[in-house]
């Protein structure tokens, strides 16, 4: 191992001209030991003596470990870029430091010129003496004027006046921020008392969703319409006043549902419109409900017009927004005998009307209490509607499915279609059996029939039907009002009038929806007439049947033939023995006179011909009013006397 005697070193690391240590600057010594050692605190006198001790024995100094070599190398780079850039400026500080000197040393020179110029010249710099001249700056001394007591007065009276004009306009400036201050914690009073009057009310508020320091009310339906639902609410903005600003739009030209009904071209009623009479000032909570109001009325005028387009087969039509439904049924039962529809030649008319200031004309038309039902009808199916549709929305979907469950679509017009085309189809069939009735009594048959309605599913007292008894009064009224209305008539026979009653019933029901349209009609014939019927059936077996028609007119045509069997095969036959020669079966090829029954429009016709007469024909008829006064009996005689 080569000793480490400084003697032994054959490059000198001194620099040249250093002849030893005691030749080096105290100075220069201590930064090197610093950059040697570190700090002096961390040199003591055990750590430098156990040093020395190492170098005599020959052991490497253990001040820097192995470890450390990595350290020490970024100490070292670390700390020269810190000197360079301290360096840098170092030396900025100082330039500008000189130049600043030099610049206060011209200037005074510059001014001694004047007075010392050869003196001046020598501390001059090169470049000032090119471009000023010598001399050229000077200064005076000046004694200080005597302060004046008057202008000293007017000083300190001016700076009494802007400091207490200062402190007025700042008084001024505080009494008016407090009165803003006032003014606005009023309108805020003012505003939070509305709102709190209108939460309290029980109108629900929330934030708007778009203006997060804004308050909304909701006063639409959550199941209306999306267009509906939106405009539904509304943001509670402050006016100038403190008050709320509601929405103009949705109050300034409220909407209303008017309901007419028209015969003929002729207003025969009209539904109520409500005024805005009083309210010149409305508070904010009548005017949630006025747009409340209008929002509903809009929506159902809206609903009715949605589902105008799939009753066009019922001849409802659309013109400048105006809905017209007739009252009368596609299949007209219009007879020449006098029993015509209860809706020929009417209709409904539903537009939407705005809500006026002014008082509305007094209307005193027969129809108006049918005009306004009808209006409170609509806004119940409409209500009924949502009703469902929340329904819906509250039930669990279907497992294991992703398709989407069908909207509910508003049924508004079909109920009160259904309504009318039963009553007219019911007026037309009782019209008909009482005209039957009366002819048949005027010729001496007596007979009775009768007719009774049941709306509604909940109330049939048919076979697998049972009556719903945990609906509420509310919810019967509108399951009568959606669902089928059923009508059941009975007609007796003639024939049944000395043996057991026998009927003729005919069912009537009635449901516009998608999967049924209009009316139908169901006759049930007894055993007796439909053993004529069905000649080949088994006595045994027989049994009433059923026939169904859809149109009113062919229901009562068969029962006009129903009626002429029955006449012909029983009544007839009673004066069999009397009657000789006189064959009762109609159209008989061996018969010596053809007897022929008929009831046709209300009629009872009945005709007879003569063989080996020149064919003469006679015919008797029956009519509700006016025609044959004698009974079928003294006629049936007559008929036997001239065979």
């Amino acid at each position: 191992m080569a000793s480490l005697d400084p003697s032994s070193f054959t490059l000198s690391l001194r620099p040249k001209g250093a002849q030893g240590a005691d030749d080096e600057p105290v100075a220069r010594l201590v930064e090197r030991i610093y950059e040697e050692r570190g700090h002096f605190r961390n040199v003591t006198e055990d750590s430098l003596q156990a040093e020395i001790e190492a170098q005599e024995r020959g052991e490497a100094s253990s001040s820097v470990g192995d470890d450390g070599d990595g350290e020490t190398v970024a100490d070292d780079k670390r700390k020269r870029e810190e000197l360079v850039s301290a360096k840098v400026e170092m030396l900025k500080q100082l330039g500008s430091a000189a130049n600043e000197a030099l610049t206060a040393l011209d200037f005074v020179s510059l001014l001694e010129s004047r007075a010392a110029p050869q003196q001046a010249m020598k501390s001059m710099s090169p470049l000032l003496q090119q471009l000023v001249p010598t001399g050229s700056l000077g200064f005076d001394k000046w004694q200080m004027p005597p302060p004046d007591p008057a202008k000293q007065r007017k000083d300190e009276a001016v700076s009494h006046g802007w400091r207490a004009q200062n402190l007025e306009s700042s008084a001024d400036s505080l009494l008016k921020a407090a009165s803003r201050l006032e003014s606005e914690v009023k309108k805020e009073t003012r505003y939070w008392e509305q709102v709190l009057s209108i939460k309290e009310k029980g109108w629900p508020v929330s934030r708007v969703p778009q203006e997060k320091h804004m308050l909304g009310v909701h006063f639409g339906f959550g199941e209306a319409a999306p267009y509906f639902r939106q405009r539904g609410f509304s943001p509670l903005r402050r006016n100038a006043d403190g008050g709320i600003e509601f929405d103009p739009t949705l109050t300034d030209s409220p909407k209303a549902l008017r309901v007419r009904i028209v015969e003929n071209g002729e207003i025969r009623g009209t539904s109520q419109i409500p005024t805005l009479v009083g309210a010149m000032d409305p508070s904010i909570d009548e005017l949630i409900r006025r747009a409340k109001d209008s929002l509903f009325e809009q929506e159902l005028h809206h609903e009715i017009l949605l589902e105008t387009w799939q009753l066009l087969p019922y001849n409802v039509t659309v013109k400048d927004s105006a809905i017209n439904v007739p009252l009368g049924s596609p299949d007209s039962l219009t007879r020449s005998h006098g029993a015509s529809t209860l809706g020929a030649g009417r209709s409904i008319r539903l537009d939407l009307v705005a809500i006026e200031q002014e008082l509305p004309e007094i209307s005193s038309n027969a129809e108006d209490p049918l005009a306004e039902e009808i209006a409170c009808v609509l806004r119940l199916l409409l209500a009924e509607t949502h009703r469902q549709r929340l329904l819906q929305k509250s039930e669990p979907p279907p497992p294991l499915s992703d398709k989407r469950r069908p909207a509910i679509e508003a049924t508004i017009l079909r109920p009160i279609l259904s309504h009318f085309y039963h009553m007219n189809a019911s007026h037309s069939i009782l019209q008909h059996m009482e005209s039957l009735s009366k002819a048949l009594n005027r010729a001496g048959m007596a007979c009775k029939f009768a007719i009774s309605t049941e709306y509604g599913l909940p109330d049939l007292s048919l076979p697998g039907l049972r009556r719903n008894t945990k609906l509420s009064a509310g919810d019967k009224l509108i399951r009568s009002l959606r669902g089928p209305i059923f009508s059941l008539s009975s007609f007796s026979l003639p024939s049944s009038a000395s043996v057991e009653s026998k009927d003729i019933t005919i069912a009537i029901r009635t449901h516009i929806s998608a999967q049924s349209f209009g009316t139908e009609y169901a006759l049930h014939v007894p055993a007796s007439i439909s053993k004529i019927l069905r000649p080949d059936e088994d006595e045994s077996t027989s049994s009433p049947s059923r026939f169904m028609f859809t149109s009113g007119s062919e229901a009562c045509e068969y029962l006009d033939f129903l009626l002429s069997l029955d006449v012909a095969h029983f009544v007839v036959s009673k004066y069999k023995d009397t009657l000789a020669g006189v064959d009762y079966v109609p159209e008989a090829e061996n018969n010596k006179a053809r007897l022929k029954v008929e009831f046709s429009e209300g009629r009872l016709n009945l005709a007879w011909v003569r063989k080996g007469k020149s064919m003469n024909t006679k015919k008797v008829v029956w009519a509700p009013e006016g025609g044959e006064v004698r009974s079928l009996k003294q006629v049936l005689r007559e008929v036997l006397d001239d065979t």
